[in-house]
């Protein structure tokens, strides 16, 4: 029988006090007999805490990067340092420099374009849609949004030019743990181009119900406790979500306490908060 296991290797949260956190996002999959990693934190900090959950990161065979910010690069070199093997995926437009402007000064964040020229042969990347492994997919919304101020501080280096990033290329995932009728399991990373635009993009490519989607909607602030966007934002998305053909919910990193919060008083028992070290199964 098919199924797919899931293991937060790095969030914002922790679980316990064994375990560490950071603003990042790893996802550790295990589906038929692949082994996969969803975005790759921050830093090697994942590392730590999959030597401490007994994950074994050494065998993974595949590695999706939803987009190329340091929360969810930032520890891609290590990997392929501790794992050469892996095979890394991810949307052309993002194997370039992409930076963050604060006030006057830009600086770089994610992975810098000579690291997909030196792993050239690693890395695979996509222009619209690909299938990583059967059952397996990984796509990009059909809209995308731009109502995030936190959004407009982004850049991407297209050429010799510096252009505002639009996520438009930004990758999300969707995997069947069984029959394509009974459903699939949708993964995003912050959720740029928009949580609801992503999930009707998914209904829309497979024609399936949704059983859960799971990671950041990118509502967060300066931290945890505080939002990026309006909370008539946040109220819109969580009607828009309700009404979908959604189980449940497993939100967390970019989205944020408050956010969470907020978007629960819609969704109640449907949405949940996912921390380092917690485990699902489908």
């Amino acid at each position: 029988m098919r199924s797919i296991r899931i293991v937060v290797l790095s969030e914002n949260t922790a679980a316990n006090d064994k375990l560490f956190a950071e603003h990042g996002l790893c996802l550790y999959i295990e589906h038929n007999d692949k082994k996969i990693l969803f975005g790759c934190g921050a830093s090697a900090l994942f590392l730590e805490n999959a030597r401490r959950l007994d994950i074994p990161v050494e065998s993974v065979n595949t590695v999706v990067l939803p987009h190329n910010h340091t929360s969810m690069s930032g520890g891609a070199e290590v990997l392929l340092k501790k794992n050469p093997a892996a095979v890394i995926y991810m949307r052309k437009d993002y194997a370039t420099d992409c930076a963050e402007q604060n006030g006057i000064f830009r600086s770089r964040t994610g992975l810098p374009s000579s690291f997909f020229k030196a792993n050239k042969p690693k890395c695979v990347l996509f222009t619209a849609f690909s299938e990583v492994c059967k059952d397996f997919y990984i796509a990009t919304a059909k809209q995308y949004n731009k109502a995030h101020s936190n959004d407009k501080s982004y850049y991407i280096k297209k050429g010799r030019k510096w252009e505002k990033d639009d996520f438009s290329a930004e990758t999300f995932a969707v995997c069947f743990p069984g029959r394509r009728k009974d459903g699939f399991v949708l993964l995003t990373g912050c959720s740029h181009s928009g949580i609801t635009n992503i999930v009707k993009t998914a209904c829309e490519m497979w024609n399936a119900p949704v059983i859960a989607v799971i990671g950041g909607f990118n509502m967060m602030g300066g931290n945890i406790n505080k939002i990026s966007c309006s909370g008539d934002e946040i109220k819109q998305t969580a009607t828009q979500l309700q009404q979908m053909d959604i189980g449940y919910i497993y939100t967390c990193h970019c989205t944020g306490r408050k956010g969470f919060e907020m978007l629960k008083e819609t969704l109640g028992d449907q949405i949940h908060y996912l921390h380092t070290g917690e485990e699902l199964k489908f």
